[in-house]
């Protein structure tokens, strides 16, 4: 919620961030299941960027390529106050990417 100066709070982000990361799940949803459905050019790169983790059987890494996926989806807002996590979620997929591979080497060596 905002406070009394409309500055926009770290729950607001939160809470916009668990919508869009609904959004996401329902998108990746159509990604896979439907031949005939078109979607928007963001989506469809986002998902061939990151299919690999979209994909993959360990479901933290799924989670956090859906989660980084609804970060690049949020309009641009000035975040003064945004965790420096956020910040570097601004520089797209290669971000995510790297930090999914350090959760799947992780994930491997406890396998």
């Amino acid at each position: 919620m905002n406070n009394a100066k409309g500055d926009i709070t770290e729950a607001d982000i939160e809470k916009e961030l668990e919508e869009r990361e609904k959004v996401v799940r329902k998108m990746w949803d159509v990604y896979t299941h439907s031949a005939s459905a078109r979607l928007p050019r963001f989506w469809l790169e986002a998902f061939e960027a990151a299919y690999e983790y979209l994909s993959s059987d360990v479901p933290g890494v799924r989670e956090t390529a859906m989660s980084e996926i609804a970060k690049l989806s949020m309009p641009s807002l000035n975040l003064d106050s945004a965790s420096a996590q956020s910040k570097s979620s601004s520089r797209g997929i290669k971000t995510s990417k790297q930090a999914n591979e350090k959760k799947i080497a992780a994930a491997r060596t406890t396998l």
